[in-house]
């Protein structure tokens, strides 16, 4: 199902973006895909298949324990040294979580 560009338009209006006029062309185009998909997805036969409900994570994936498992002397160094950012021992990594209130 293609959008038109008017309902595109429409939509970023409702989500309050301002897109180009590239950006409208190429959103029609990827929403029309979800769309075509979402509508494939409603042909599916679930009739007979009980609905999943869960309540917490735990009940849907097996958790291990977080443990430290050592390497070998080589392979820590060969992985230290090929580590873009590190200070001694220590790996910089990228923030996963970052404090919005700072900015």
């Amino acid at each position: 199902m293609q959008l038109t560009t008017e309902e595109v338009r429409r939509i970023a209006t409702l989500g309050r973006l301002e897109l180009t006029e590239d950006e409208v062309e190429r959103y029609r185009t990827q929403l029309g895909s979800v769309l075509e998909y979402v509508a494939k997805l409603q042909e599916v036969d679930t009739k007979g298949i009980e609905e999943a409900a869960y309540g917490s994570v735990a009940e849907i994936a097996a958790l291990r324990l977080d443990e430290a498992v050592r390497s070998d002397a080589d392979t820590h160094t060969r992985l230290l040294e090929a580590f873009p950012s590190r200070q001694g021992n220590l790996l910089e990594v990228q923030a996963v979580f970052a404090d919005r209130s700072v900015e």
